[in-house]
């Protein structure tokens, strides 16, 4: 019995073998992305949930997600969710300025949304590398 996609015709520049393959994401990146998106509401909804979070080492992960240079999206979510912690509590500010030397800090809080397209091989293996970790209770800034 015929299929659906034996009766349908499909579009030649799909079946043409000299036209570059598009990888799909590997499920676990779409998943980073999507727990890196959930960090940054989560952390915005509360900022008790984001000390607990902190404290869990997200910012460490958060870093490790930006650091991904096999999936855009989850750099680019990490990235974001990331600089709202930066934004609002101080310790990881100064954390992740120490971590991540003054370049790539500067280009990361000017444009976290677009980070992700103008790091270099080195800047990303000094997020993937990172061995920050918060303990303790953080400040909030005011």
């Amino acid at each position: 019995k015929a299929t659906l996609d034996d009766t349908v015709r499909r579009p030649q520049i799909l079946e043409d073998t000299d036209v570059e393959k598009m990888s799909t994401p590997l499920p676990v990146y779409v998943q980073q992305a999507a727990a890196a998106k959930s960090i940054g509401v989560l952390c915005k909804e509360s900022n008790e949930t984001a000390d607990k979070l902190i404290q869990m080492r997200v910012v460490h992960n958060l870093m490790v997600a930006m650091g991904n240079s096999a999936h855009a999206d989850s750099q680019r979510q990490a990235s974001v969710s990331l600089e709202y912690l930066c934004r609002t509590f101080p310790i990881v500010n100064e954390t992740c300025r120490e971590a991540m030397g003054e370049n790539l800090y500067g280009m990361f809080m000017s444009g976290p949304d677009s980070l992700y397209s103008a790091m270099d091989a080195i800047q990303c293996d000094v997020l993937r590398s990172n061995k920050v970790n918060i303990p303790g209770l953080a400040e909030v800034a005011d």
